[in-house]
């Protein structure tokens, strides 16, 4: 669920449904005791691949925009195109105020033989809220010996010592490169000089859900960092101005 997931847990709209109407009843009345449905009342639908499908088309839905997008996100870097001023002057307009910014990790579809068949390739960023990633870390045996997902790559053998930390400035001490890939409030509220400070040293950034604003890739290169962005195909012209300054 994107958001806020313990807040859309109970909050939140909700399809349902059971093999027959004994099973509905029960479901409904189950859900109903852990849900707000006063506020945010159920779909009851008659049989369960019909909730079912409502999810694998939503999330569809969903993955064509985004994979759409990213087309013009690459559009917009290739052109020197901000994206994020394209998309909000679009939003001006009522009818398109619901548009969504590409951003990283998303699955997708294919056709095998005549059924649709629908990937199951995790987000980039969901796995970085776990404590252990698992993926990386027993990638010999993940998931299931004799079937990891190892022998897909090459030159990963050294992820299988990667950690996820909890506590961010020991996270980005001595850091090479600074990943943004969601737009968490304290993400957003970070400066470049605090980012810089506890790395210790310029870092590359790359922000990859338009959380950076002008003012804040300009810092970075002032401070001697790099900086890359889906869909901010103006950064370049930020870096030159700030070399001109500069010199």
């Amino acid at each position: 669920m994107p958001g806020n997931a313990p807040y859309f847990l109970c909050d939140f709209w909700r399809v349902c449904s059971g093999i027959n109407e004994k099973a509905r009843d029960r479901v409904v009345e189950f859900l109903s005791s852990v849900l707000n449905v006063d506020k945010y009342p159920l779909t009851v639908l008659d049989r369960p691949i019909e909730s079912e499908t409502c999810k694998i088309v939503e999330n569809s839905y969903r993955a064509t925009i985004l994979a759409y997008l990213h087309e013009w996100s690459l559009f917009a870097e290739r052109n020197g195109v901000d994206l994020i001023k394209v998309m909000n002057a679009i939003k001006v307009r009522p009818t398109h105020s619901n548009m969504i910014f590409p951003g990283p990790g998303i699955g997708g579809f294919g056709k095998s033989g005549d059924m649709t068949r629908f990937s199951s390739i995790k987000s980039g960023s969901c796995t970085q809220i776990n404590k252990r990633w698992w993926e990386f870390e027993k990638q010999d045996t993940y998931p299931a010996p004799g079937h990891s997902w190892a022998r897909f790559f090459r030159n990963q053998e050294n992820l299988t010592e990667l950690r996820i930390q909890q506590d961010l400035p020991d996270t980005l001490k001595g850091a090479d490169a600074v990943v943004l890939a969601v737009r968490h409030q304290e993400y957003l509220k970070l400066t470049p000089d605090e980012i810089v400070e506890m790395a210790g040293n310029p870092v590359a950034i790359i922000d990859c859900f338009g959380i950076l604003d002008d003012e804040k890739i300009k810092r970075y290169f002032e401070l001697g960092c790099e900086v890359k962005g889906l869909g901010r195909g103006h950064v370049k012209r930020i870096k030159d101005q700030v070399r001109l300054e500069k010199y």
